[in-house]
């Protein structure tokens, strides 16, 4: 699983959507679910993942998030998460699909 917090105003976050579309088509989605949340209204979010065309998850985290999402200082944050629910790695800006590819698969 991969977690990513981010907005629809942030530069980087708009431009690591590509990537992350890519990762998402380059697994079988039973192996690997992509989590956006931004604390932006749903509404919002709808429109703009509707516009963006984006095939992954977004939520609205409207209240606190529990740790360490809640925590995060940088956007886009990211947190790739194995099938055990281990913390695999957290990564601060835009993740290339390549480099987020490898940590998928990395054990």
């Amino acid at each position: 699983m991969v977690v990513v917090i981010w907005t629809t105003w942030c530069p980087t976050c708009k431009l690591e959507i590509p990537h992350l579309k890519e990762l998402y088509k380059a697994f079988d989605q039973e192996k690997l679910a992509i989590l956006s949340i931004s604390n932006e209204s749903p509404a919002l979010l709808k429109e703009f993942a509707t516009k963006e065309s984006i095939p992954y998850t977004v939520l609205s985290g409207s209240g606190p998030l529990p740790g360490p999402f809640g925590d995060v200082e940088y956007i886009p944050s990211s947190f790739y998460i194995d099938p055990e629910g281990k913390f695999k790695l957290a990564a601060t800006g835009l993740v290339p699909t390549g480099d987020a590819e490898a940590i998928v698969q990395a054990q």
